[in-house]
Formats: structure tokens, sequence, C-alpha cells
């Protein structure tokens, strides 16, 4: 029960990111099966079968860690066949795209691993994946017995938000933004927190919340930033068009105000569905011309009304 009844005691403490899906309404929106999909290809899953996380989980948690590269912990709380994953490993211990699954034990658990990604089924309710030093840590903690809520405060707030579907925090004042991701999102520039709560409703995805920077001119020259790369995303409409990918902003604003810019997105659920399912096609494709960031803009700050992403109904127990 130690290891069911809170799935945050499971994770390691000081993330720079930290995550929470509500994976019902998830597995509901249009896209949820595409998502569902992609992950299952790079878990070591055999030929991506054994577990769905669209029917099986029902709350997925993460961190992301700041190690050498970037560590990422998850744990899937629901309902796990274990006979089932083993059986299906076991027959052909071979993921999908033919790469191969290999078992190891850390920590007295079985761990599979595919490449750099790792997963654990530590019970029938709980099921451990991410990177493998990730899930690593995880284990750790298990088989010490150092099950504790490590969250921070500002975190612990958000997830009083029960009606929201998806808590995002990240904060940035221990570990920075590697500067090549930086270099290619501007906005990221003097970010050193971000709170943003969101939901699977209509049009698809949507997004509000607030963006902390080092300073004012950092927050105002980010708001001009999101905004350009949404003019940018609108430019490129014709290519979306040939691509066969419906419109996919319904809406993005950003409004700097202090050293905070409060922003609210609106994704088409249509267009993530196609992303999704290609995903990996489209990422090499798809480049969009950030040239018209606007580094002096000046216009007055506004504020985004805290309603802009009405947070879905808390799912029913």
């Amino acid at each position: 029960e130690a290891i069911d009844g809170d799935p945050w005691r499971l994770l390691p403490g000081g993330a720079v990111t930290w995550a929470r899906i509500d994976a019902r309404a998830l597995a509901k929106a249009s896209f949820g099966a595409s998502v569902n999909r992609l992950v299952s290809e790079h878990l070591p899953l055999s030929e991506g079968r054994g577990i769905e996380l669209s029917k099986d989980a029902d709350e997925i948690i993460l961190g992301v860690y700041a190690t050498a590269g970037a560590d990422v912990a998850a744990v899937a709380r629901g309902r796990f066949d274990a006979d089932k994953l083993n059986a299906a490993i076991q027959a052909n211990p071979r993921a999908a795209h033919d790469v191969p699954i290999r078992q190891t034990r850390f920590a007295g658990s079985l761990v599979y691993v595919t490449g750099s990604w790792a997963m654990s089924l530590v019970t029938p309710k709980t099921l451990v994946f991410g990177t493998e030093v990730g899930v690593r840590r995880v284990l750790e903690r298990i088989e010490e017995g150092r099950l504790q809520r490590a969250l921070p405060k500002w975190y612990e707030d958000m997830l009083s938000v029960k009606k929201a579907t998806i808590h995002l925090g990240v904060d940035l004042d221990a570990q920075p933004v590697p500067s090549v991701v930086r270099t290619k999102l501007a906005f990221l520039s003097g970010l050193r927190a971000g709170r943003l709560l969101g939901n699977f409703e209509s049009p698809g995805l949507n997004f509000a919340g607030t963006l902390t920077y080092d300073q004012p001119a950092s927050a105002t020259k980010a708001a001009a930033d999101i905004e350009a790369q949404g003019e940018a995303l609108r430019r490129a409409e014709l290519l979306l068009t040939v691509l066969k990918i419906p419109r996919p902003l319904r809406r993005l604003e950003a409004r700097a105000t202090g050293k905070e810019t409060q922003v609210a997105v609106e994704v088409d659920g249509r267009a993530l569905e196609v992303f999704f399912d290609r995903a990996e096609e489209l990422l090499g494709e798809l480049v969009l011309d950030d040239s018209t960031s606007a580094e002096d803009a000046d216009a007055a700050p506004q504020t985004i009304a805290p309603a802009a992403v009405a947070p879905a109904a808390e799912p029913a127990p």
C-alpha cells in the first residue's frame, strides 16, 4: 500500500519539471489513441503490446531531472496485467521498429529496457517508466523505503486545482535549460519558472498559466516571441494543408506584466492527432520561420483573464 497509495512518494525531489496527466481524460481526447501508440512504440513493449496506457492507466505523473543529460521518471497508476506483459515479451522480446528488449534486475525489481528507455511493473497498480536512470532512481527509493512526498509547495498548490486534467510546473532556479534549447525557442531565454494548467476539452488541448522571467524586459520579449511563433505557424498554413494537417492553433495569447508573461493556448485536437501519428516525419519536414521574433516589442502590458482556459470537469472517482 505504501507504493500504490500515493504515486508522488515514489518520485525523487529536485526535478526541474513536474507534470500530472489525467490518463482517463487523455484517452477520451480525439488524439488520445495516437499518443498511446507513440508512447507504446518507445517503451520496451513487445511490438507495442502488453500494456495500453490509454486503457490501463488512470493517472500519469512524472519528473524531469537535469543530470548529465535529462532523465525522466514517470509513474502510471492503474490496472496492469504482469502475466500478459511478461508473456508478450517472452514470446517476442523485440519492441516496435524491431528494437531488442533486454531484461535485467535492479533493486529487487524486474526491469525491461530498450534503447535509453526502461519500464518496471512494480505492482499490479503501479508501473514505473522513463529513462533507465530515472527508473533506477525510483526503484532505489522503493527498495530503501525512502517513500516520502518531495514536491515543492508551489506545485502542491497547483495540484489543488482539481478540475484541471494537466498540471505542468517548471522551476529552473537550480538547473537552467541547456543553451541549445534556448537557441531553438527564443521565449525560453531568461525563463525561471512556469506554471500551466490545462485540459483536453474542445478544441482539443488547452493551456493557461504564467511564465516567470529573470527581469521585466525578458518577459516582454518572451511575449513578443510567443506571438511571433504563432504568426509563423499561421503563415505555414499552406504547408500544413499540403501535409494534410488541420489548422493547429485556435488561440494563442501572451501578455507581459512585470517579470511574468501570461499565456493562453488552444490547439485543435485533429491537428494533434495527425501530428502524433506522423511525429517523426513531421518533425523532419516542418520548420517554422521564426525570423519575425519581435525584438523591440513595446506594447503596453495586458492581463489575460484567469478563465482563459476553463478547466475540465473533475474526473469521476
